[in-house]
């Protein structure tokens, strides 16, 4: 079938809007809150959130999966940050590393926009980072020695310098 142009694209991407707008109104009826510190609760949303995923052929996200356990991603956060090493932020720390390799794979594969990607990891709060620090450092003079030194090396230059010009020529 030939490529049809703006309006097949923007109808194809209508179509995707839908299709996730419909899953989420899905997983509004059907979500339950879901209390962090219980790390088998936290484990189950996550295997349904990543099924979901799966289902709708989109890859997972934080915020997604905050959507499915019925609170904030700045709440899941400050959990991460509160709780560090309950069961639950272990999990969900690992969880969000595998959502940021999918990620990754997915742009190896050519599957995600590529840009949009980068832009996502680098707002992900895992350290990923786009900036770069460059230190110059300027000699304090050509030679890159100390202050004192400077009269010792101009000495052996002149020292170098022949007396005469017939001294000069016989050097020759």
């Amino acid at each position: 079938m030939p490529y049809g142009g703006p309006a097949e694209t923007a109808m194809v991407r209508s179509s995707a809007v839908s299709e996730i707008l419909s899953a989420q109104v899905e997983v509004l009826k059907n979500r339950e809150k879901v209390d962090l510190h219980d790390a088998e609760a936290v484990r189950m949303a996550a295997a349904d959130y990543l099924r979901q995923c799966a289902e709708r052929g989109t890859l997972p996200n934080l915020e997604g999966l905050a959507f499915r356990c019925g609170i904030s991603r700045r709440w899941i956060y400050e959990f991460l940050s509160k709780y560090p090493d309950s069961e639950s932020a272990k999990f969900l720390d690992l969880l969000r590393t595998g959502m940021a390799s999918a990620r990754i794979s997915a742009m190896d594969k050519g599957a995600v926009d590529v840009a949009g990607s980068i832009f996502i990891l680098l707002n992900s709060s895992l350290g990923y980072s786009n900036n770069h620090q460059i230190e110059l450092i300027q000699p304090t003079n050509p030679l890159d020695v100390s202050a004192g030194d400077v009269a010792a090396v101009r000495q052996r230059y002149l020292d170098a310098l022949p007396d005469t010009e017939n001294d000069y020529k016989e050097n020759l």
